[in-house]
């Protein structure tokens, strides 16, 4: 027999003796019961239904689509939140555990407990938010002096907006308005906005002025709900800025990795905005900075006097067979040697440098060689193997004379001893253009 003398006993109490499924009774805890199907009804309701629904719910149907957002939610309402819904709450009552321990019949869905609580949690966060505006506008709603009854606001329009400061600047008008009327009284609060509303509408066809109230609702508690990222930031004041969008990209691409000035810039993308203004663009712009550029070896007189020393004696060399050659580094941040130019800082995580040897003659150009940027004799003696061995093959009956600078690698023992073992003949010493 059962519990209560009526029902048969539970399988697993089957077969056991009757002290010890007395004893699996009396431990077994109450389980809570609804009083009727109305309080089941309105718990589910209250869990299921908040203040959202009431307060974003018709904002974001209206914002995505309106009727067409409504039969999509509808449809994913009944196919999938519902019996999901339902599904949560049938085993949470039969096994009376809470979102994060329910799951754990199933570990494949453990994080659907997980996820269930951190939802809840954002959520009451976010609602919390929204209950402190209902408060405080409740809040306003019993000052003596409401938040929207003058429009001196920060977020009013002021031509449009007249019912309550307008009133004051306005009442001279309503008694020469008065004395017409044969009136000796001027009329005051709700007849004057009246009297001014007519004048706005006459004076400009078409206007539509609110009153304070109706500005504090459209532009405050409305601007909040449409642009609650852009809400509270500070215009700043005076004239418009000469420079629209389209001209301030133009100015960005032109200065881009650029050396040249502000003037130039100006005449390059034929803007109306004086040299401060464009200078003021250019420094607000987090991406763009002012930057000197590597000072570069000067040019002493003593070079200048020994180029025209070597000038003056080869005069009459046979330039057709010498092969002059050189590295380069070219950057993709703006050349080197230039004061300052103007640095764009993202494009300097993409960008950088690559060095470069190359050598030609009367005969033709050398194969270019792509070099590191800090080459040893070693990687100097390897290029050369590759590239300027293969050009002079290229011409047999030809006695070229090789030219280079006087870097370090190139002036080395062990570089001037390789060429010559592979018999390329040096240009003479004290060449300007090794200088």
């Amino acid at each position: 027999m059962g519990r209560n003398g009526h029902e048969p006993l539970p399988v697993e109490n089957q077969g056991l003796p009757m002290s010890v499924t007395d004893g699996l009774e009396n431990e077994e805890p109450d389980r809570g019961q609804w009083t009727g199907k109305f309080d089941f009804l309105m718990s589910m309701i209250a869990y299921a239904v908040g203040l959202g629904n009431v307060w974003r719910f018709p904002y974001l149907c209206f914002k995505n689509g309106g009727g067409s957002f409504l039969v999509v939610y509808a449809i994913f309402f009944c196919l999938a939140a519902v019996p999901i819904f339902i599904m949560e709450v049938t085993i949470g009552q039969y096994l009376q555990k809470g979102a994060m321990e329910m799951w754990r019949m199933c570990p494949i869905f453990k994080g659907v407990g997980i996820g269930n609580v951190v939802i809840a949690f954002m959520c009451i966060a976010y609602f919390c938010v929204i209950v402190s505006w209902a408060i405080f506008y409740m809040v306003s709603s019993f000052n003596s002096v409401f938040p929207w009854e003058s429009c001196d606001n920060y977020w009013l329009v002021y031509i449009l907006c007249f019912y309550f400061l307008f009133t004051f600047i306005f009442s001279p008008i309503n008694c020469f308005v008065s004395h017409f009327r044969n009136d000796k009284t001027c009329v005051t609060g709700k007849e004057n906005a009246t009297y001014l509303d007519q004048i706005l509408k006459n004076l400009s066809p078409g206007v539509k002025t609110q009153t304070s109230v109706e500005q504090f609702w459209e532009k405050a508690i409305m601007n909040f709900l449409c642009h609650q990222e852009e809400y509270g930031t500070k215009k700043s004041s005076g004239r418009p800025s000469k420079l629209n969008n389209r001209g301030k990209r133009k100015i960005l691409r032109t200065a881009s990795n650029s050396t040249i000035s502000i003037n130039e810039i100006r005449r390059t993308c034929v803007i109306d905005a004086s040299k401060t203004t464009v200078w003021r663009m250019l420094d607000k712009c987090p991406n763009i900075v002012r930057s000197r550029m590597k000072k570069c070896p000067q040019l002493t007189q003593r070079h200048k006097d020994e180029r025209l020393h070597w000038a003056k004696i080869f005069m009459r060399c046979d330039w057709e067979k010498v092969i002059f050659s050189d590295e380069t580094k070219f950057n993709l941040d703006g050349p080197d040697g230039c004061h300052s130019y103007w640095r764009d800082l993202p494009r300097d995580v993409v960008g950088g440098s690559v060095m470069v040897w190359d050598a030609f003659s009367a005969m033709g150009l050398v194969d270019l060689a792509f070099v590191l940027m800090k080459m040893n004799r070693a990687d100097y003696q390897d290029v050369l193997g590759h590239r300027l061995v293969p050009y002079v093959q290229r011409f047999p009956g030809v006695s070229f004379t090789f030219q280079q600078d006087n870097a370090t690698i190139h002036a080395s023992r062990r570089t001037k001893t390789w060429l010559q073992d592979n018999s390329v003949t040096l240009w003479t010493g004290h060449s300007a253009l090794r200088t």
